[in-house]
């Protein structure tokens, strides 16, 4: 039965939040932690001395800290008024059996005193993901359609800087780099490495090596990121039908060296496609070699890179 109300209060709180989605980890495991707290307060008494230990400040406050199986992950401490502490261990006398109906009121509004009391221990609530840390290059269409030919009647096209549920494109922080392993000739300002997460699809904004031999493209997130799945092509809208990816690895590297993530050989991707990984991946940089493509040099559109932090 505890399982259940702490699970209901979870979802409850997520589908309220609007930036549920965005959540860091260490702010989920904020949440669960006051949760957990919300639920021993409730279930159980409250002794001094053996799992919460007060402390009168100068101003008159409370400083109340829980320990044992009651502080579970929580590490800093509650400030309260005077009145307000004692009120609380008042209504909490009569709330700790968990038959009792209002069982499931005196967590929620547990919870809702202890996240308006609590002061971590350092910066734990680290800062969400917002559309300002995001970038195009060039930031305007304008900019993007000069820059570019409009052959067979396909201009450039924005790239999502974020997915219907929610993950960004990582590819578009303002803090990533690229680099890459050639870039084919005779294009000095057109098919670049930079091309390849610049925000816009279409041929003349995309990456093309030199060879068809083993070539990469290198992104440096600029900070530690979690990765779900990524997205490239070698045209997302069809155009010339040419420069097919053949054969594909995907590295990451998490500050000790790139590793093999995922491959695959023989696929003839063409347009954009989604390569999802079967887990949640930590890097601080991500690689795509390509090698082996059709009807020419392989082309990529744009690498896009979707997760959080």
């Amino acid at each position: 039965m505890r399982l259940l109300i702490v699970f209901f209060s979870v979802i409850f709180c997520l589908i309220l939040s609007p930036n549920a989605l965005s959540i860091t980890k260490e702010q989920r495991h904020h949440e669960k932690s006051l949760t957990e707290l919300a639920k021993e307060i409730c279930s159980s008494e409250l002794i001094i001395g053996k799992n919460v230990k007060t402390k009168v400040l100068a101003n008159g406050k409370i400083e109340v800290s829980f320990f044992g199986k009651k502080g579970g992950a929580i590490d800093g401490t509650f400030v309260y008024d005077k009145t307000e502490w004692e009120g609380r261990q008042r209504v909490l006398q009569t709330h700790q059996l968990e038959a009792n109906k209002i069982h499931t009121d005196c967590m929620k509004e547990e919870r809702r005193i202890l996240r308006k009391n609590y002061t971590p221990p350092k910066d734990i609530l680290a800062k969400r993901l917002d559309a300002k840390d995001f970038e195009r290059r060039p930031m305007t269409y304008e900019t993007a359609l000069k820059e570019c030919d409009t052959y067979g009647g396909v201009k450039p096209a924005k790239v999502p800087n974020r997915d219907n549920k929610g993950l960004w494109n990582l590819s578009l922080l303002k803090t990533a780099t690229i680099s890459d392993s050639s870039t084919i000739a005779g294009y000095p300002s057109r098919h670049t490495a930079i091309r390849g997460i610049d925000g816009w699809y279409n041929n003349c904004r995309s990456w093309i090596p030199a060879t068809n031999e083993k070539e990469s493209l290198s992104i440096d997130f600029g900070q530690s990121v979690s990765i779900y799945y990524i997205k490239f092509g070698s045209e997302n809208q069809p155009t010339f039908n040419d420069r097919s990816i053949n054969n594909w690895s995907v590295f990451i590297d998490n500050g000790h060296g790139y590793k093999l993530v995922k491959s695959q050989n023989n696929t003839q991707i063409h347009r954009t496609r989604k390569i999802q990984f079967n887990k949640k991946l930590e890097a601080k940089k991500l690689k795509l070699m390509i090698h082996g493509g059709k009807k020419g040099v392989s082309r990529i559109d744009e690498l896009e890179v979707y997760g959080d932090i």
